[in-house]
């Protein structure tokens, strides 16, 4: 599962093309995945259900404010798969926290967390220990301090050699938007 609240388009293409690798290794999460997305990022959401060759599901969620969002329903079926609930920023893991609880209720088998940016602020890194999340992959998009490094269920990833890579292919004038495909 995966859920997507994507508001930076370039972004989160770039840090799924990062989370692909990172989650389709072998032993990766690949037996019946489900994406689940919000319907803030529905379209985002299908594009990398599409690149994960996942299924999707939507979660229905409500802000009441800043950093503050409930759960209202899940749309799909996540039953007995395996979820990666995709966020494009995580702050205080309150959107995280409620759409994986959403998830939980529902059934999934497992549960882990991609985000774009890891700004992981305030009750963020007690928030995910204390929910069934295995593991949260973030990108290094903005710098990730050693303690939030640290914790066990933290996995940052560098987007460096993407970025590196379009660079370069601008450079040469080829195609960037292959990268995504």
């Amino acid at each position: 599962m995966i859920l997507g609240r994507l508001a930076i388009g370039a972004a989160t293409a770039w840090a799924t093309y990062t989370w692909g690798a990172h989650l389709c290794t072998p032993g990766c999460v690949r037996r019946g995945p489900r994406r689940v997305g919000d319907r803030e990022g529905v379209e985002r959401a299908r594009a990398i259900a599409k690149r994960f060759d996942a299924g999707l599901a939507i979660v229905d969620k409500r802000r009441e404010g800043p950093n503050s969002a409930v759960a209202m329903h899940l749309i799909g079926e996540v039953k007995g798969r395996d979820a990666i609930v995709i966020d494009d920023i995580i702050d205080t893991g309150g959107t995280l926290v409620q759409a994986v609880s959403a998830v939980e209720r529902e059934g999934a088998r497992r549960i882990l967390a991609c985000g774009v940016h890891a700004v992981l602020s305030g009750p963020a890194l007690e928030r995910i220990k204390a929910s069934p999340i295995e593991e949260v992959v973030v990108t290094n998009s903005i710098p990730v301090s050693d303690d939030k490094r640290n914790s066990s269920r933290i996995t940052v990833l560098t987007v460096a050699p993407l970025l590196g890579e379009a660079i370069r292919r601008i450079h040469d004038e080829e195609s960037v938007s292959t990268l995504f495909l």
